[in-house]
């Protein structure tokens, strides 16, 4: 199946242009064509440059949807993407796994693909878990059992933010914030104590991905 950086090579072929002319045209050097080529260059793209200088759009470039003469959306590779649980399990709480029951409520989700670009921009969607959420200790951010997606390209540490994380023996949910000599993990839920992640055990501290959003879920019983 066809992802951004082979429709991004595909595209410059059409047009007849090598990475240096490419790069000319989007303005850009050609080491960043050759690295988003290969796979290595997704989130520092000038996406709608680049795109200008294929002669096509983004959402070609990202998701493999064409515009047909009278500008619908014609399907290219899909019309839509099917999200499926990954098997990350990530705690809310004490360190804990989360009940992997849980995920069986909600283990696919089917995305248009254009809906998919206006939530989530210019991401791999191989890349985008989702996970049930148990525990309190992200409350209110992440309520207990909603739904949280998670972009598993982010491996190190990336800016303030919530993470999913190993840490020596658990595996967490916390937001990280990077001070010096060390990485303080916070709970949202001001009931649960802050914990550091030092310079000493780096070696045991494993960045899963980092959460990018989240639906609320609530049963009713009618």
């Amino acid at each position: 199946m066809e992802d951004f950086n082979s429709r991004v090579a595909k595209r410059r072929k059409e047009l007849g242009l090598t990475q240096a002319e490419l790069a000319k045209r989007a303005k850009m050097p050609q080491s960043t064509i050759s690295q988003i080529e290969n796979g290595r260059n997704k989130s520092s793209t000038d996406l709608l440059g680049l795109a200008t200088a294929l002669e096509t759009t983004p959402d070609y470039l990202v998701y493999g949807i064409k515009e047909s003469k009278q500008g619908q959306e014609t399907k290219a590779d899909c019309d839509s993407i099917t999200l499926r649980y990954k098997g990350n399990q990530v705690s809310c709480g004490g360190g804990g796994m989360i009940n992997p029951d849980f995920p069986e409520l909600i283990r696919t989700m089917e995305i248009p693909l254009n809906r998919l670009h206006q939530l989530f921009g210019n991401i791999n969607p191989d890349k985008l878990d989702i996970v049930g959420i148990k525990g309190d200790s992200m409350e209110p951010t992440l309520p207990r059992n909603g739904l949280a997606f998670i972009d598993l390209q982010v491996r190190d540490f990336s800016g303030d933010g919530i993470y999913a994380f190993f840490y020596i023996d658990g595996v967490y949910t916390k937001r990280l914030q990077k001070v010096p000599g060390k990485i303080i993990a916070r709970s949202d839920n001001q009931y649960y104590e802050p914990f550091e992640i030092t310079e000493e055990h780096a070696d045991q501290f494993h960045i899963i991905g980092k959460y990018i959003g989240m639906i609320p879920l609530e049963f009713l019983e009618l």
